[in-house]
């Protein structure tokens, strides 16, 4: 895994995030979500760090990806998004905990992210990598308030936390 970088990568990033939508698609009943309206691109304008994780069969391919900015002076993932076809690999969490990692080495008390509560790769599973439901300070807040004003909170939906 490494910083993501410029060129090719960066479409190939987009794919994933596309292919990496299509199952939640599907799990709520065709509902045409994209997160925020924003591409990738735009994304990483906004993003202290972007991590990619690497196809195990193809290196140098991305299979996983994951956004960090700063909201309310902690790390906060913005995106994680895993390839489909590399479901059930561990890269989800791998990403996550070099996310910690560099929130930790980078002096943040802690990371937060939004998310589904009740879709089982989304709040269930950040709950077991540490994160924990907490009431939203004014940057999550405005993230809350953006989130709603998308349309996102058809299904339940909370901020979470976890200390580095």
């Amino acid at each position: 895994m490494g910083q993501a970088g410029a060129g090719n990568r960066g479409g190939h990033v987009e794919a994933k995030a596309r292919r990496s939508g299509q199952i939640f698609r599907e799990s709520h009943r065709g509902h045409q979500h994209r997160p925020c309206q924003r591409s990738v691109q735009k994304r990483r304008r906004h993003t202290h760090r972007s991590v990619v994780a690497e196809a195990p069969d193809l290196p140098g391919v991305p299979a996983g990806y994951l956004l960090v900015a700063e909201v309310d002076g902690a790390a906060h993932l913005e995106q994680v998004s895993v390839d489909p076809a590399y479901t059930g690999q561990q890269l989800g969490r791998l990403l996550v905990e070099q996310a910690v990692a560099w929130a930790r080495d980078h002096d943040y008390p802690a990371i937060t992210l939004t998310t589904f509560t009740d879709v089982a790769w989304n709040g269930p599973w950040y709950t077991r990598l540490g994160f924990s439901a907490v009431e939203p300070l004014t940057g999550l807040r405005a993230i809350r308030d953006h989130e709603k004003a998308h349309g996102l909170d058809r299904w339940p939906r909370a901020a979470m936390r976890r200390e580095v």
